[in-house]
């Protein structure tokens, strides 16, 4: 159900969304073209701090870390000087009318333009990259780069993993239990990678080496979700590999999109953009812990999907993530290109128990919200679309946020206008 609707004119246009506090009315945004970080309040939709240089891009974000009074998140920004990897801090509730907000980055640094960056992870200690050193050439294999936030040690971890090659995949990664999991989505399996905590640079060493070896991952460190064929579905392909906060017990969502078949009795379309959408639906999948799913197999591993087979080095000693629970909607991702959007329109909050996607369902209708929740007690999930009042131009939206605390989704339209949406 949606409730009531916020539009609010911002005094600065053309910023893309980076975060909102949960719980406030605080949003980071992100200017383009000025190559800077920008804070608004939404209650008056004017600027509060800020700017605060970065680059003309922000290639990825990680999940935040929520403390009291101060928000944090991963940057890895791109532009025209050296690629870099920020953590950009927002702290309010200053001053003495407990008013004031100072937007600062708490770590920054450069990186080697020659090598290529994506998959940003953040902890309280840690922050990092996935790193193609050697790109398109076929002895290429993937790295962490990894910084110690106190101290700023760098350690690179050299592993034997293969980038794909498959253009349909997407990856990313995700903390839990203190280990990092790089996540690899393909249309026909999944393959997660574990990489041990004993070789990141935490607090509690006191070395650390600038080069650390994870070697044999394909057999010691990884563990494959092979998806068996699904009746109705011609073909599929990766959209994300999202990360989130673990402390809510959902690390890691991926979403998929796939084309079916059509039944001989549907109405048949002549446009072919109209038809493609009518043939897709977005899958959501949502990954947990392993270990609560030995405990109630009674140490034994397996996926609550049906048609999934796990196949890897997962024990209850050495555990791993696994796609929990799934979902689907209909329709597929409104296209932001045409508006000059930065982002693809969907998205997680920090807590990882729910996805939300503005959905194109075909040219008869405007572009809806779509909602899928993933409840930690049950295990199930549950899908809303929601239509959307008129005055919110849908196809002219081209940035999101989602705040699950309060049940608020904002959208950003290329009108200047900020519109928050309650749901229920």
């Amino acid at each position: 159900m949606v409730g009531p609707l916020r539009s609010i004119e911002l005094s600065v246009r053309n910023l893309d969304a980076i975060f909102q506090v949960p719980g406030t009315e605080l949003y980071l945004m992100h200017s383009r073209r000025e190559a800077s970080l920008f804070c608004i309040d939404a209650k008056e939709g004017k600027l509060v701090a800020g700017p605060l240089g970065a680059s003309s891009w922000i290639l990825d974000v990680s999940p935040g870390q929520d403390d009291p009074g101060r928000y944090s998140m991963g940057l890895l920004l791109s532009g025209w000087d050296h690629p870099s990897i920020a953590i950009a801090c927002l702290e309010y509730g200053l001053g003495e009318g407990k008013d004031e907000v100072k937007l600062s980055y708490s770590f920054r640094r450069s990186l080697d333009d020659s090598s290529r960056y994506w998959a940003i992870f953040m902890t309280r200690e840690l922050v990092g990259v996935m790193v193609n050193p050697a790109q398109n050439h076929e002895e290429d294999r993937l790295g962490i780069l990894a910084y110690n936030i106190a101290s700023g040690a760098q350690t690179m971890i050299e592993t034997d993993i293969a980038p794909p090659a498959d253009e349909n995949v997407r990856s990313g990664t995700s903390i839990y239990d203190d280990d990092l999991f790089f996540l690899v989505e393909c249309p026909r399996d999944s393959r997660l990678y574990r990489c041990p905590r004993s070789l990141l640079p935490t607090n509690d060493k006191l070395e650390h080496p600038k080069i650390q070896q994870l070697k044999d991952a394909d057999q010691q460190y990884c563990v494959r979700t092979h998806w068996g064929s699904q009746p109705g579905i011609v073909e599929s392909y990766t959209e994300g590999a999202l990360s989130a906060d673990p402390h809510y017990g959902v690390p890691a969502v991926s979403i998929h999109r796939h084309v079916l078949q059509l039944e001989e009795d549907e109405v048949e379309v002549e446009d072919g953009a109209t038809r493609e959408i009518m043939r897709s639906r977005m899958e959501v999948r949502f990954w947990t812990s392993s270990k609560e799913e030995a405990k109630k197999n009674g140490g034994s591993l397996s996926s609550d999907e049906g048609s999934s087979e796990l196949e890897g080095s997962a024990t209850p000693d050495k555990p791993t993530l696994i796609p929990h629970s799934s979902a689907y909607v209909r329709g597929i991702v409104q296209d932001t290109a045409t508006v000059g959007g930065a982002w693809v329109l969907m998205l997680i909050p920090p807590s990882g128990r729910m996805a939300a996607m503005i959905l194109n369902v075909g040219e008869e209708h405007s572009p809806v919200l779509g909602l899928v929740r993933f409840n930690t007690e049950s295990k199930e999930c549950t899908t809303h679309t929601l239509e959307l009042p008129e005055e919110i131009p849908m196809s002219d939206i081209y940035g999101l946020t989602l705040d699950d605390n309060c049940g608020q989704v904002s959208l950003l339209d290329t009108h200047g206008f900020m519109h928050i949406v309650s749901y229920a």
